[in-house]
């Protein structure tokens, strides 16, 4: 087999916030698990990594920082039909 480079990357930043006020952990950690989960199941793997996000609130002109997971998915084929393949976690990890 050699070697075989997986040529497309999926990346989802998951928000330790719900607009712009900080969830609980546990919440936090439901919306990782629920991310990883499903891209497992999906595509066979993930990478996760915590780390620093931002984002511009223009309504109050500051930026928010947050914790947030970073989780990668790694494709050695396209997604032909993507609308099959969306993410739908409703109120899951939401408070």
């Amino acid at each position: 087999m050699g070697n075989q480079w997986l040529e497309r990357k999926i990346v989802v930043y998951v928000p330790s916030t719900y607009k712009d006020k900080l969830i609980s952990d546990s919440a936090f950690q439901t919306r990782i698990t629920a991310t990883t989960s499903f891209f497992t199941k999906e595509f066979g793997g993930t990478t996760r990594v915590k780390a620093l996000g931002s984002w511009y609130d223009s309504d109050a002109d500051r930026v928010v920082k947050e914790r947030v997971a970073k989780v990668e998915v790694f494709l050695d084929a396209p997604i032909v039909d993507s609308s099959s393949r969306c993410i739908k976690l409703g109120k899951e990890g939401r408070e």
